[in-house]
């Protein structure tokens, strides 16, 4: 037999929220940009001491170092993108709960209510109470984007000083700046379709929310150098960290 408990009254939903409307809070765009701390003359001696490895063969066969030309270093600032979010939804739902009992006992009282088992008479005697349950769930989710719109691991995102009036620098910098691929609305859409997924045993919603906490458009600055092979012709562009001076790779 089966007790059914849902009769009982229910707490009424926060008298902000209707039931089943999805809330949702977007903190806006912070700008960092990263304080540039390597001239373009060491850039131009690093690249100087290692361009013949950039032409190397099977990691040995490399050129003469007069055969390879450093043609120009130019400075441009990267754009990586991190957001952080989190998606809550408070609700009620349905379970039932099967209680095994002993194989003596003929009927079970719960809340006035006489429940008679069910059954085998021996090893298999239950009663089943029909609940309502009310359920919080919490799901986060961070994710980094680089110039692209690819999504990188976070301990990759380069790291460095932070200029401290971060808006005006990022003014300056004018075609230094290269065009991202990913916009504060992709990423926040990215995050929707990640952890706004409601449970499938809701029977109705208390109070749903997706806010966005963190939202980063963070500005590193690389350098590149234009070498020339000038037997073979070949150019190739090597990128150097404005932050370390070394090379740059994600």
């Amino acid at each position: 037999m089966v007790i059914n408990l849902t009769t009982l009254p229910l707490p009424p939903p926060p008298p902000t929220t209707s039931a089943g409307q999805l809330r949702e809070k977007i903190c806006g765009m912070r700008t960092i940009v990263h304080r540039l701390a390597v001239d373009e003359m060491s850039v131009r001696n690093f690249v100087e001491k290692e361009k013949t490895g950039f032409y190397s063969r099977l990691g040995v066969f490399k050129p003469k170092p007069e055969e390879v030309v450093c043609e120009a270093v130019s400075l441009y600032y990267e754009q990586y993108v991190i957001a952080k979010a989190n998606y809550t939804v408070d609700y009620y739902r349905r379970k039932v709960y099967p209680i095994r009992i002993e194989d003596t006992v003929k009927e079970v009282i719960i809340f006035d209510k006489t429940l008679q088992p069910s059954g085998q008479e021996k090893g298999g005697r239950q009663i089943s109470l029909e609940t309502k349950e009310r359920v919080t769930t919490n799901i986060p989710a961070y994710l980094c984007l680089d110039k692209s719109g690819k999504e990188i691991d976070p301990k990759k995102l380069p790291t460095g000083v932070e200029e401290p009036n971060s808006q005006r620098v990022l003014k300056d910098l004018g075609n230094k700046l290269r065009s991202p691929a990913a916009t504060s609305d992709t990423v926040v859409g990215i995050l929707r379709s990640r952890i706004i997924k409601r449970p499938q045993d809701i029977e109705r919603i208390v109070d749903e929310m997706f806010e966005v906490t963190e939202l980063s458009a963070i500005y590193t600055p690389i350098y590149e150098a234009r070498l020339r092979h000038l037997k073979t012709g070949v150019i190739k562009v090597v990128p150097v960290s404005g932050i370390t001076g070394k090379l740059y790779t994600v």
